[in-house]
This record gives structure tokens, C-alpha cells and sequence, in this order.
């Protein structure tokens, strides 16, 4: 399956759906960089080594959190618009 061809919506219902790791190497392709900028803008001001800890830190954090419950996060969105996933990871607790 060509994952990098899906929606953003498809996409989610891959990776809770199917054991397949290529749906989630597309996930973290996809939404890697979103993911890491917001936690970027999230981190205390401290000393550089530890503001990149605590980033790393706030990236896996966000993944664990999709991730819980079976995926429930991932399970329950629900897309009012294409693009709504981008805007749900910027402002959402996921």
C-alpha cells in the first residue's frame, strides 16, 4: 500500500487498523516535524543541553499519548476538514 498517498484521515485509520509499520513510518514522516516544533515551542527556558532534552522528552511524550489506550486519541478524532489532524496536533493534548 502506498501510505504516502493517503489522507491524513486514511492514514490514522492505517495506523490503528493494521499491524503494518510501513502506515507508521508514513505517520512519523508526515508528522515528525509538526510534532517536534510544537514541544520546540513548549520547552522551559533553560540551559541549551537540557531545553533539548526536555524537547526530546515532549516529542515522545506526544507519541506515547497517541499511542495510549489503544490508540484512543488516534481512534477518536474525528476530521471536520482535510487538513484538520495538522491544527489538532498544534493545539490539541495529543
Amino acid at each position: 500500500m502506498d501510505y504516502a498517498a493517503l489522507s491524513a484521515e486514511r492514514l490514522i485509520l492505517a495506523c490503528t487498523q493494521t499491524e503494518d509499520t510501513a502506515a507508521w513510518e508514513e505517520f512519523v514522516r508526515r508528522f515528525h516535524r509538526l510534532i517536534a516544533t510544537v514541544a520546540l515551542r513548549r520547552r522551559e527556558p533553560v540551559g541549551r543541553f537540557f531545553a533539548a532534552k526536555r524537547v526530546d522528552d515532549l516529542i515522545q511524550e506526544t507519541y506515547l499519548k497517541l499511542c495510549a489506550g489503544n490508540f484512543r486519541i488516534l481512534r477518536s478524532f474525528k476530521s471536520q476538514h482535510p487538513d484538520a489532524f495538522y491544527g489538532y496536533l498544534k493545539v490539541g493534548d495529543g
